[in-house]
């Protein structure tokens, strides 16, 4: 087992009193889009500034356009010591719209390789743990 399969598996079976983050938890968390240009607007639409140009430049942000289970995509930041970071978001259902997680996995990736390898991983966890809920 891979190290990100096991992270991903503690993960999971951790609890977490902030349930709703869990991309699994919930009925109205099971969001899926087809590409990360229309999570992206959904998600703008419902308030958020995160996908802003002005909130992209001032992060240094990049966001990839690989989407994992309709619902997990990659984004990298540049620190200001200039090196760049990768980490694994989603999109969840709030009682009040659309939300990003904000790196709720609490893992940075030093590279977009180790990062699309674990947003996979993640989406195949969510989408094993919802066959097996029967959802």
């Amino acid at each position: 087992m891979s190290d990100y399969e096991t992270f991903m598996r503690k993960y999971i079976d951790s609890w977490d009193s902030d349930v709703e983050h869990y991309p699994y938890s919930l009925p109205h968390n099971a969001l899926q889009f087809d590409t990360v240009d229309s999570l992206s607007r959904a998600v703008s639409s419902s308030g958020s500034h995160f996908f802003c140009g002005d909130t992209l430049r001032w992060w240094k942000s990049k966001v990839y356009d690989d989407l994992y289970d309709g619902r997990f995509f990659v984004t990298s930041e540049r620190g200001p010591d200039d090196n760049r970071v990768y980490s694994v978001r989603w999109v969840y259902g709030g009682d009040d719209g659309l939300r990003l997680s904000v790196n709720r996995f609490d893992q940075w990736f030093d590279t977009l390789r180790q990062a699309r390898t674990f947003a996979a991983i993640a989406a195949k966890a969510v989408i094993d743990h919802r066959k097996e809920m029967g959802l």
